[in-house]
């Protein structure tokens, strides 16, 4: 699973407290160090609760990572598609 743009779920969760454990499957969330919606304190909770990959995107806001002409965030989005597709396959 790729996170992209779920933002009520990832903050539900941040409020709940959940994430302890590990989604089903490969799970990578990709967030922008500027996003001024969803900090990203709330992001590494998660991930760090949940045991799943993190990017962190520096210069990035809450948009980059759903823009495909952002360059530094497409560029990590993708390659985080390419490796839960290959998780997946293997």
């Amino acid at each position: 699973m790729l996170v992209l743009a779920p933002t009520a779920d990832l903050a539900w969760a941040d409020e709940l407290g959940s994430g302890r454990g590990a989604p089903a499957g490969r799970t990578v969330v990709v967030h922008g160090t500027l996003d001024e919606a969803l900090t990203v304190a709330m992001a590494r909770r998660y991930a760090a609760r949940a045991g799943v990959t993190l990017h962190e995107l520096p210069g990035c806001g809450h948009f980059d990572v759903i823009d495909p002409e952002s360059a530094a965030a497409w560029a990590v989005v993708t390659e985080a598609l390419r490796t839960i597709v290959g998780a997946a396959a293997a």
